[in-house]
């Protein structure tokens, strides 16, 4: 997952707020909620900076401290998407055809494929690859919102492009127990954190 979204983000430049001393007033968290609110509502071609910036009551330059750039803002909404959906949806294209989480992708991205083409060839991490990270994906094999599938199916692409990524399906493990740290998959999950961090 770290090494999808390090992917999906890596046009964009050093982000603004990592630089800023100052005591942030908004958080990224609240940049992309706000973010998918306005698109859950109107669509992905409402949302703006300045449009956010004033569902925030806060001027328009001030979130590019946040947030660099529209790459960077749509790499912020997947991530708060794929925060909720828990496994990694690494094939956006599939998981608009499943209507997984009841259109969230359609949310994100303004519609299907033929619709919004330029969305999904700059958030869809299959679209992406080769991403140059290292990546390894953990899903659950009993996990019923985010098929297995789509993890296997994102591997294999990953692999033939040239990147380094290893997929593991834990047999007993459904779609929450991959951040549930009482559950049986989590020192798998933890193990597999410490792997992508290895040299």
């Amino acid at each position: 997952m770290i090494g999808t979204l390090y992917g999906m983000a890596r046009q964009a430049p050093q982000l603004l707020w990592a630089r800023s001393t100052r005591r942030p007033k908004h958080t990224r968290e609240q940049i992309a909620a706000t973010a998918l609110a306005i698109a859950d509502a109107e669509g992905i071609e409402a949302v703006t900076m300045r449009r956010i910036a004033a569902e925030l009551g806060a001027g328009t330059m001030t979130l590019y401290h946040y947030v660099a750039s529209k790459a960077e803002l749509t790499a912020l909404m997947l991530d708060a998407i794929m925060a909720e959906q828990l496994a990694p949806v690494a094939d956006l294209r599939a998981a608009y055809q499943l209507d997984l989480d009841g259109g969230a992708v359609t949310a994100l991205l303004g519609g299907g494929p033929d619709v919004a083409p330029d969305h999904y060839a700059l958030a869809d991490p299959m679209s992406l690859v080769p991403l140059g990270a290292r990546l390894l994906l953990v899903h659950g094999a009993r996990d019923l919102l985010v098929p297995p599938e789509l993890s296997h199916r994102f591997a294999a692409a990953a692999r033939a492009a040239g990147d380094d990524v290893g997929l593991i399906e834990l047999p007993d493990a459904d779609h929450y127990d991959m951040i549930d740290p009482e559950s049986p998959a989590w020192p798998a999950v933890v193990q597999a954190f410490h792997a992508v961090e290895q040299p």
